[in-house]
């Protein structure tokens, strides 16, 4: 899955975030925020998610994830 990158909700934390950081995202959603990272700032990435159709998304999406 590719990433609108022009998203406006992600904009504000690209200048916050280093190439090659690590990110933990609790209740990550489908894991587009930590996709984005991954493929737009090289991060290391984990998201913690309680809703089972949320983490298969994140599954897909091949983002790391804890239910």
């Amino acid at each position: 899955m590719q990433v609108d990158l022009g998203k406006k909700q992600y904009r504000w934390l690209l200048p916050w975030l280093k190439k090659h950081s690590s990110v933990l995202d609790l209740g990550c959603g489908d894991g587009s925020l930590l996709l984005y990272l991954q493929q737009n700032k090289q991060a290391e990435v984990l998201g913690v998610e309680i809703d089972a159709k949320q983490v298969q998304k994140c599954i897909e999406n091949q983002v790391q994830v804890i239910q």
